[in-house]
């Protein structure tokens, strides 16, 4: 298998830029040579979500108009990954934060009418996401959404809070970016 992200890097000294037409033809390729059997995407989700609604007063008029637009491109890019994927066969995965305004997005409505698709809620306290807290790591609710063609994937992942345990809240410092690394 492998890994397409910011993180990871094309080749030596070259990082992953899924806005730049270049690299999103690579990928595209890639699929295409390899024919993953799985594909798991989950875009930024920060710049679509209701907390960032409050920090956008504090963000200059220019940088939030590129903030979207780059959210925009890789969202539209990771759903045209998708539509690959199901007309190669293969199964893929949409993963977002439940609240996130991208699921309004007309990209991922086009996913959602795909046959077969089906989108799923889930907690992500289930799947044992931790976070820290006073006392210590705490799970972490999270209420997630998945999109996926595969309906044993949907069935497996569509887990909700049994509400035997606390959780803290992704409230200060780092923890909204830290609870997005999985």
């Amino acid at each position: 298998g492998w890994s397409i992200d910011r993180i990871l890097e094309k080749q030596p000294g070259e990082k992953w830029d899924l806005t730049c037409e270049v690299h999103q033809k690579t990928v595209l390729d890639l699929i295409d040579s390899t024919r993953p059997g799985l594909i798991i995407g989950s875009p930024p989700c920060s710049w679509f979500s209701q907390i960032m609604e409050l920090n956008w007063r504090h963000i200059p008029k220019g940088r939030r108009r590129a903030m979207m637009r780059e959210a925009h491109a890789l969202l539209a890019f990771t759903c045209k990954v998708y539509k690959v994927q199901c007309n190669n066969g293969g199964i893929f995965i949409h993963e977002q934060t439940s609240s996130a305004r991208s699921w309004k997005e007309e990209c991922v409505e086009e996913i959602l009418a795909l046959p077969e698709v089906r989108k799923v809620d889930l907690d992500m306290c289930w799947f044992n996401l931790r976070a820290k807290a006073a006392n210590g790591d705490q799970l972490v609710r999270k209420p997630t959404t998945i999109l996926t063609n595969s309906s044993i994937i949907a069935e497996c992942l569509g887990k909700k809070c049994d509400g035997t345990h606390k959780h803290c809240l992704l409230r200060g410092g780092n923890k909204c970016r830290d609870a997005a690394t999985y």
